[in-house]
């Protein structure tokens, strides 16, 4: 039986160490427009880095220079995250993940499969948004209870860099003032931004004025708390993390390459060198519930 800082974690502990590792992946153009190549390249690159701390859990695609850019067209994106659960011909929700393949940088679930939405969310074309899912109907089992560390290195074929270094001082910026805000100020690898952005989800959801079909508390309404508003975050926010990654990208990787026919004989160099330099590795360790 193991205690880290007093904290109980033997086998069947309901608080668990989490680590979440996300592959973003920038496209210059178009987006993938095929959900089983961009299956093959999330299980390549597993395959290839399996067993190591690097194996990644999800794959990101995005367009360049828009972290919240869509990687997909809005086509392959319906097709990879539509849920038709009752197979009657519309979507009844919206996968976060499916199989590894991640849909918004904003909403990372903590493990595949960890977490679920119960509604449909509306999917973005290549370089837009998507519509974010609404918070209080994502559900799951493991909930995020605090950010112990986060990291990134943008993967170069066979090296690896820091573009943008992890730590930004405030004032590095091209106008050296804190009161003008440039492009490093509002960005960076920090833990922080990912805890803040959990607690602000969760009070949000707790003040929320209608409990009612939503994992909400009713508080702002003096209604009382519900047992669904002292569950979650389920999910992650990554967006900063990339955005500070993605000031070292210029054009994206080729779609056509990392978009390409995909054969067996496509090893795991090959899509390395499809997106050499226009790649980044997350890496976020949190302290989980298990619910």
């Amino acid at each position: 039986m193991a205690s880290i800082g007093g904290l109980d974690l033997g086998f069947g502990s309901q608080t668990q160490i989490v680590r979440t590792n996300v592959l973003c992946i920038a496209l210059s153009a178009t987006g993938m427009s095929s959900a089983a190549n961009a299956h093959y390249v999330h299980n390549k690159v597993k395959e290839g880095l399996k067993g190591s701390m690097l194996e990644p859990d999800f794959t990101y695609f995005y367009d360049t220079d828009a972290p919240t850019g869509s990687g997909y067209t809005a086509a392959a994106a319906a097709a990879i995250f539509d849920q038709d659960t009752n197979n009657d011909g519309t979507a009844d929700s919206t996968a976060l993940e499916n199989h590894g393949l991640l849909r918004d940088i904003r909403q990372v679930p903590l493990c595949p499969g960890s977490a679920h939405l119960d509604t449909t969310a509306v999917h973005a074309a290549y370089g837009s948004a998507h519509t974010a899912a609404d918070v209080g109907s994502i559900s799951g089992n493991l909930m995020c209870q605090g950010i112990l560390s986060l990291s990134a290195v943008e993967l170069a074929d066979s090296a690896v860099t820091v573009n943008q270094g992890l730590f930004v001082d405030d004032d590095a910026g091209a106008d050296a003032s804190p009161s003008t805000t440039d492009a490093n100020e509002v960005a960076g690898v920090f833990s922080q931004y990912v805890a803040q952005s959990a607690m602000s989800d969760q009070y949000v959801n707790m003040m929320a004025a209608s409990a009612t079909d939503f994992n909400r508390g009713n508080l702002s309404a003096d209604g009382g708390i519900s047992t669904g508003a002292r569950k979650g975050p389920y999910t992650l926010n990554m967006e900063k993390a990339l955005t500070h990654m993605d000031l070292g990208y210029t054009t994206g990787a080729t779609v056509a390459a990392v978009d390409g026919a995909r054969a067996a004989a496509d090893a795991f160099g090959d899509i390395m060198g499809d997106i050499s330099g226009q790649s980044t590795l997350i890496q976020c360790l949190s302290l989980a519930k298990v619910c």
